[in-house]
């Protein structure tokens, strides 16, 4: 059996690695290869993985903290995957607030898992309104998190300007030329994961790219762990019960409830998800910034009746995790008050993530 190849994505929250991921798969898969999944969150109940579950996709999930705190379950899940499904690709997604990938995560496993793995360069997914916002140096965020999405950049193999299909010519040629600027040892390409523009481009270059040793990022980890306890982390999940005439519109009432209450603080949304099913449907809506729009998944109908639902929520907010669970405790209370649903939170963790401690650092 030949090695499977792991594309390891990397990319600050909001930028569309899930849906790069997915897009990737259908791609790969329509092209008859074997394709497998690993998500990863520092919480459970991820919105990520019901999607990946929804494609029927071989799919492994680590928990409870990013790859490089948590190799080992790393490498089992990659051995497991390929013992279970003989994957030709695996894609695998890392925490949207981690970053020194190459030298945690890159280099261990080609150190110790060659034998299985041809490990592909970390490609770093960008938000092109999050970067207009930090070379602007308007972002919203503190200098710590501005510090964590600039050392993703540095540690990028190659870079992904994400969701062009919203950009002009214009706007793409700028954002590109600082790019370029600012990160001249990574490979650029431009694409629309939603779309599919541009993704063979990056597949071939994956599939075709040498393994080229980057320099270990130079990175302090007292700034990039204040960078990451920054931000407040809500996982949770919700049942409802009671007749539900347009289930889209009761979850948009959620997302909208909570991106209020962050406008009102000036807490800026790094990300908001919102997956719901019940024994026929599903639907995704997702929020990035503070905007008053929000996006819904194509692949979904969000105009549907029921009468017992399963919501989850993931947050990622630069707000204290107090203050996000008090949040989106008084969006549950006012949905109990203004509808006839009956609401339970059936789980709820919220947390800021803690200090980062790679198993491993290869320099």
């Amino acid at each position: 059996m030949g090695k499977s190849e792991l594309i390891l994505i990397s990319g600050f929250l909001g930028s569309g690695k899930t849906t790069l991921m997915l897009s990737a798969a259908d791609l790969l898969r329509r092209r008859g290869l074997e394709v497998a999944c690993i998500t990863n969150d520092q919480g459970e109940q991820l919105v990520d993985s019901k999607m990946v579950l929804r494609k029927e996709l071989p799919l492994q999930q680590i928990q409870g903290g990013c790859f490089c705190c948590r190799f080992e379950k790393l490498a089992d899940s990659i051995n497991e995957i390929i013992e279970l499904h003989s994957p030709d690709v695996i894609i695998a997604e890392a925490v949207g607030s981690c970053t020194d990938l190459t030298a945690t995560v890159i280099r261990p496993l080609q150190a110790m898992h060659g034998e299985l793995l041809e490990v592909r360069p970390l490609s770093v997914v960008v938000d092109p309104g999050r970067l207009a916002a930090m070379m602007s140096q308007s972002a919203a965020f503190t200098k710590e998190i501005v510090y964590l999405f600039q050392k993703q950049l540095e540690d990028a193999g190659c870079i992904l300007l994400n969701k062009t299909d919203l950009l002009s010519a214009d706007e793409i040629d700028g954002l590109k030329s600082g790019l370029r600027s600012n990160f001249e040892s990574a490979h650029l390409l431009q694409l629309s994961a939603l779309t599919g523009s541009g993704l063979s481009d990056w597949l071939h270059y994956m599939k075709h790219a040498e393994s080229v040793i980057l320099p270990v990022l130079d990175i302090d980890y007292d700034i990039y762990a204040e960078g990451e306890a920054q931000l407040g982390w809500l996982n949770a999940s919700i049942a409802l019960n009671g007749p539900m005439f347009d289930v889209g519109k009761v979850c948009s009432s959620i997302i909208e409830g909570m991106l209020i209450s962050f406008r009102s603080l000036k807490a800026e949304t790094a990300h908001l998800k919102l997956w719901a099913q019940d024994a026929k449907h599903s639907l995704k809506i997702s929020a990035v910034h503070n905007q008053d729009s929000y996006t819904a998944d194509h692949t979904t109908s969000l105009q549907w009746r029921s009468d017992a639902v399963t919501i989850w929520v993931n947050a990622r907010v630069n707000i204290g995790s107090e203050q996000l669970r008090e949040i989106f405790t008084g969006t549950m209370r006012g949905l109990r008050e203004t509808s006839a649903l009956t609401v339970s939170v059936e789980r709820m963790d919220c947390f800021a993530p803690s200090r980062p401690v790679p198993s491993y650092r290869m320099v």
